[in-house]
């Protein structure tokens, strides 16, 4: 609990607008299965400031606890950031580097602009 209200809001509400209710508009949380996350007071704030774009074991959108199976990052963005940055080949670390970074930019405006 300490560290959703300290640390993970405070973050994340440097990116992400908080509704009137108090949740996040359009961010997501993804749970891993931590022993201290299924205490009622964690989830009930985890519920309040999420509502329902909570991916955990238990809750609307399942995800086994420490999962085997790939994330949803693993399975689409990794593969998309490279088909992207590699289009030619990088020069050097700075230029990878750089690239990576404009293309996760450029997918931050593009798929999490606000309507």
């Amino acid at each position: 609990m300490y560290m959703l209200n300290n640390n993970v809001v405070p973050t994340l509400s440097q990116d992400y607008e908080i509704q009137a209710n108090g949740a996040f508009r359009r961010a997501w949380w993804a749970q891993d299965g931590a022993p201290s996350h299924p205490r009622i007071i964690v989830r009930d704030r985890r519920q309040e400031l999420f509502r329902n774009r909570v991916i955990a074991f238990g809750h609307l959108r399942e995800w086994p606890p420490r999962s085997p199976d790939l994330t949803p990052c693993d399975f689409f963005l990794w593969g998309y950031l490279k088909s992207r940055v590699y289009q030619t080949p990088p020069q050097n670390l700075e230029d990878l580097r750089n690239r990576i970074t404009a293309e996760v930019l450029h997918c931050r405006e593009t798929w999490f602009a606000e309507p």
